[in-house]
């Protein structure tokens, strides 16, 4: 009897875990700001300002629509595409009036030059994208060189294990190998009963 509560129990873990998922199903749209991550100066005399998402609005810099949706939902993958819409002119305008002098002087020498780069940070290595992607510690950087264009979109892509699915493959084996268990159990105590009479 404890055996077979235990049993449901841990059926009932295994089927409440499918319903968590690591990609979500649900597209959507959202707003966030865009604001100076860091400041780079390369030795060719040129400053790349590196500029990314912010959820603070106010304050910000411009402002980037971000999306995702999944566009590939196989049985054991899946895979979401990410989309961080902008406008480069606007940004880079921004950018430029936000800087300083002090900020665009490094040992001594300014930096007239300036290019504006958006950083997509994530901490996911399976997020890939056609944007050379730096690594910091946990974290990776997809940087993405803005032009003097209007509005751009980048797009990103993850891949995630679909979890739902891996959960109930594994209540399915785990009910399989307690039948069995179970099966043997009954068995031997069939022969043993009959051992004793």
């Amino acid at each position: 009897m404890k055996k077979a509560f235990v049993a449901i129990i841990i059926l009932a873990c295994l089927i409440s875990l499918a319903a968590c998922n690591d990609i979500s199903n649900e597209s959507g749209e959202r707003e966030y700001g865009l604001k100076i991550a860091a400041l780079r100066f390369d030795e060719s005399g040129v400053c790349y300002v590196y500029v990314g998402l912010s959820s603070d609005l106010e304050g910000s810099l411009a402002k980037a629509t971000y999306s995702s949706r999944v566009i590939d939902d196989g049985m054991w993958m899946k895979k979401q595409l990410l989309e961080v819409k902008l406008n480069e002119s606007e940004t880079n305008l921004r950018v430029q009036e936000a800087l300083s002098e002090e900020q665009l002087t490094h040992n001594g020498v300014k930096y007239d030059k300036i290019k504006v780069v958006f950083r997509y940070d994530t901490v996911y290595k399976s997020v890939k994208s056609e944007a050379p992607v730096l690594r910091s510690g946990r974290y990776y950087m997809h940087c993405f060189e803005l032009g003097n264009g209007g509005d751009v979109a980048i797009r990103l892509e993850r891949s995630a294990a679909n979890s739902a699915n891996w959960y109930v493959m594994l209540a399915i084996c785990g009910l399989v190998i307690m039948m069995i268990l179970t099966f043997i159990s009954l068995r031997g105590r069939k022969k043993y009963a009959e051992q004793q009479i």
